[in-house]
């Protein structure tokens, strides 16, 4: 019982260091293809030197219009007397309020 499970252990292993190689003509090719202008300087140095990469990753713009106080908005058009229904904001003095 135990061999087959080695076996087989062995075997992952195997595979898993068998796809994590590069060959030299892929690591030729990234080489070439590289150019080291200020733009990719820059990010080179973001991702070498900074320990807190995730919050240069983060979409700083996109942040700032996440609202984390309320899910739904709701447009308000203006203040209602729930009296008397009306949309008006003061009541005038001369109307009177009736009650039944």
């Amino acid at each position: 019982m135990k061999k087959p499970t080695l076996l087989a252990v062995a075997l992952c292993m195997a595979t898993v260091v068998f796809t994590q190689t590069i060959n030299e003509n892929y690591l030729r090719e990234i080489r070439t293809t590289f150019t080291l202008d200020d733009e990719t300087k820059a990010i080179q140095n973001v991702l070498t030197h900074d320990k807190d990469i995730k919050s240069k990753a983060l979409n700083h713009e996109l942040q700032n219009k996440i609202d984390h106080y309320f899910k739904y908005r709701v447009k308000v058009k203006g203040i209602t007397d729930q009296k008397t229904g009306s949309t008006s904001l003061p009541r005038s003095k001369t109307s009177p309020i009736t009650t039944k």
